[in-house]
């Protein structure tokens, strides 16, 4: 009974152990089953792989098809659904894609935009390595991007990405598969992958070198420039179509034969300098030399010398370009020749600006001065202006009381009190009618009285006048030059500049020192730097002095009106301004010297008269006996006056005289009165300055009432212009006020004689 036992339990044993052995050896059997089919999976890839490479290389120069074969090699290893290559544009940074199996709008679209919207490739960019998503709907990569719903649309739940890189590591492109279901790769798709991406790299760098190759050389051949290499012995080893046209030699002409044949004799010690630096590997750039054509002529070029290396580095030989710059060498030349021109022509032209700009500055200084004169000018024209209103309201009192002074002395000559009396007055008047003359004559607003005048006289005169007046401690001395021939001046103007020089020498001289007069005669040519000079000949008188000086600054503003430079009531600053005027009314000029501290020296320059026949004392003594003679007459006379005093003085004194009187105050008036009594009217006094109608219309309006009225006309100032129309007008006879009673008598009387 236990033997039965334990032979069943043994059997038993055996029977689960052969059951054991038969399930192992199915599973061995599978997994065997399983290894064969991934070998041959493996095999087949492997195979693929093989034909990819061959149909490449018989593909050769079609890339397009050869990315395609690579592309069904990826889906056929990876067992995909879909797949696509892109290849990497470094130009702008994105991935263009180049060939796709299994896909359609809108997913290719988003090759486009690859870098922004197929995340798998852009972190297989990035990553510079594969990534593999097994599951686009649980993948972090994914997770809330546009891609994910356009790649579940297209059916796509697994994606993988392998970079294609060169040696270098740089990014050239990428493969990627797609799968419609989750999706994992084994290992040995892995591996395989990745030898596929390797020889994918390889064929795309060997057709962008080919590429890059055939653009070189397609750029050397249609360069301009000659481009030409050589080997390290100078044998040359290509030739361009631009050393053909540069150098006259064919490609079958020049290559083999020695780069010497390009130069010119005296040019050959230059190779062996250029190969020496190109075996130590330096470059030569832009290097003017001179190279021979097969027709002898000579060019001048600008050679570049870069060296030729192999994959390891190794220099073979050389690549020079060579640009023709004969045409630039002879622009060069020209344009040398034409700066050498130039910078003559510059000189030459300098030369005249220089000219030209010492003229300006002589004009500029011309101007200036000018513009000096001109204001001056103006100056005193204003004064003139002032002058003209006081001669007239001023003369006018001063005739009053003149004529009233004539009156008194006629009626009360016998008292000797009264008589100094109005002596005094008299005076008084002379002296502001002198003043008005002075004003005046700043202006030159009064015409000169010319006569002959000897001026040494003059001068001496004058001394022994300050003599009397100046300082003891002022010494006078003079340098009269003898035989000084006379001039056409004014006695009393003239005699008033040489006082106002005097004294304001004499104001320079605090202390004492000397005051000098000297007289001489002077050539007209000489003065020409000075003025203006029209005379043959000019009697410089000059008076200096050991005063204080003047600086420029002052010197140049001396001859201003009221300009002063001595202390508040201490002058007028009119003195200087009077000698200017004078000496311009006589047909002058004069001119100063000073230093501070040295003193001043006047010139005045009056032009000589050496033809005048009398002289002054002839002119005297002609003067005295008009004056002797008794003043008598008879006839109607028009007094044309507004001031009424002046009237009544002038009616007494002339009805004294025997003339019967006819007075008017104004134009107007005096017009109706010589129309209705112009039969009976001898003479005609008329004041130019009168209200309502003015003198000169009363005078042209007489004149046609009467073309041979006799008029007389009294002013304190007529205007040049005024005067010369009054002279036209046939009117020669004047009385300047302040004028005295005995004047007017003597003057109607010889103008109704006709004298």
């Amino acid at each position: 009974m236990e033997d039965e036992t334990e032979e069943e339990l043994l059997r038993s044993v055996a029977l689960q152990n052969a059951k054991s052995i038969l399930v192992a050896r199915q599973q061995a059997e599978a997994e065997l089953g399983a290894l064969k089919d991934r070998l041959a999976a493996d095999l087949r890839a492997m195979t693929r792989l093989q034909e990819v490479g061959r149909r490449c290389t018989q593909l050769g120069a079609d890339f397009d098809a050869c990315l395609e074969e690579l592309l069904e090699a990826a889906i056929a290893i990876t067992r995909a659904n879909k797949g696509s290559i892109q290849l990497f544009d470094a130009s702008s940074g994105a991935l263009i894609l180049m060939a796709h199996r299994g896909f359609e709008e809108p997913f290719l679209s988003f090759f486009t935009k690859v870098r922004d919207e197929a995340p798998a490739c852009r972190a297989a960019m990035q990553a510079g390595e594969r990534v593999m998503v097994e599951d686009v709907t649980r993948s972090p990569i994914f997770a809330g991007r546009p891609a994910l719903d356009v790649l579940l649309t297209a059916g796509v739940r697994a994606v993988q990405a392998t970079p294609l890189l060169d040696n270098s590591g740089r990014l050239l492109g990428m493969i990627s598969t797609h799968f419609d279901e989750p999706h994992r790769l084994s290992e040995s798709e892995l591996r395989l992958m990745d030898l596929l991406a390797r020889q994918a790299a390889d064929f795309v760098e060997r057709k962008r070198a080919e590429e890059a190759k055939a653009r070189l050389a397609a750029i050397v051949e249609s360069s301009d420039d000659a481009i030409v290499s050589k080997g390290l012995d100078g044998i040359i080893t290509s030739w361009n179509h631009g050393a053909e046209r540069l150098f006259g030699y064919t490609a079958q002409e020049a290559i083999g034969q020695p780069v010497t044949m390009l130069m010119p004799p005296e040019r050959f010690d230059e190779e062996p300098g250029i190969l020496e630096r190109i075996r130590r590997g330096e470059s030569i750039e832009h290097y003017e030399t001179v190279r021979r054509r097969k027709d002898g002529t000579l060019l001048d070029i600008s050679l570049t010398v870069s060296p030729i290396t192999d994959a390891q580095g190794r220099i073979l030989g050389a690549s020079k370009i060579a640009r023709d710059i004969t045409g630039r060498k002879k622009a060069e030349e020209e344009l040398r020749k034409l700066m050498q021109d130039l910078e003559r022509r510059v000189a030459v032209r300098t030369a005249e600006l220089q000219q030209a700009n010492a003229a300006l500055l002589r004009d500029m200084e011309e101007r200036k001065k000018l513009e000096t004169q001109l204001l001056h000018a103006q100056k005193m024209e204003s004064i003139g202006i002032l002058a003209g209103g006081i001669a007239h309201d001023f003369n006018n009192i001063l005739n009053i009381i003149q004529g009233y002074v004539f009156l008194l002395r006629a009626e009360g000559g016998h008292n000797k009190h009264i008589s100094e009396s109005l002596g005094v007055i008299y005076e008084t008047i002379q002296r502001g009618s002198a003043l008005v003359q002075q004003l005046l004559t700043l202006a030159r607003k009064t015409d000169a009285k010319l006569e002959s005048l000897n001026v040494n006289a003059l001068v001496q005169g004058l001394i022994g006048l300050i003599r009397q007046t100046f300082p003891k401690t002022i010494e006078l001395s003079s340098d009269l030059a003898p035989n000084v021939p006379p001039i056409m001046g004014d006695r009393n103007q003239l005699g008033q500049a040489l006082l106002n020089l005097s004294v304001n020498a004499r104001d320079s001289m605090p202390e004492g020192g000397r005051l000098t007069f000297k007289t001489a005669t002077v050539d007209g040519a000489s003065l020409q730097e000075l003025d203006a000079a029209t005379a043959e000949h000019y009697i410089c008188i000059e008076v200096s002095d050991t005063g204080m000086g003047m600086d420029e600054t002052v010197q140049k503003r001396i001859f201003e009106p009221f300009f002063t430079t001595k202390g508040v009531g201490q002058g007028t600053g009119l003195g200087l301004s009077v000698v200017y005027g004078i000496v311009k009314n006589q047909n002058g000029f004069i001119n100063v010297e000073s230093k501070p501290a040295v003193g001043t020296t006047f010139r005045l320059y009056l032009p000589a008269d050496p033809s005048a026949e009398r002289s002054a004392v002839e002119m005297i003594r002609a003067a005295s006996s008009e004056a002797a003679a008794g003043p008598n007459g008879h006839g109607t006379i028009l007094l044309i006056e507004d001031e009424q005093i002046m009237l009544n003085v002038l009616e007494k004194v002339l009805m004294q005289h025997g003339y019967q009187v006819l007075m008017a105050t104004d134009g107007q008036m005096a017009l109706e009165i010589y129309q209705h009594g112009k039969d009976k009217i001898d003479a005609v006094l008329l004041d130019i300055n009168l209200p309502k109608l003015g003198g000169r219309e009363v005078l042209v309006k007489m004149k046609q009432v009467n073309p041979d009225v006799k008029l007389v006309v009294a002013s304190g100032y007529l205007e040049p212009e005024l005067k010369s129309y009054i002279n036209q007008a046939g009117v020669h006879h004047f009385i300047h006020k302040p004028y005295s009673p005995d004047e007017v008598v003597r003057t109607l009387q010889g103008l109704i004689l006709g004298q």
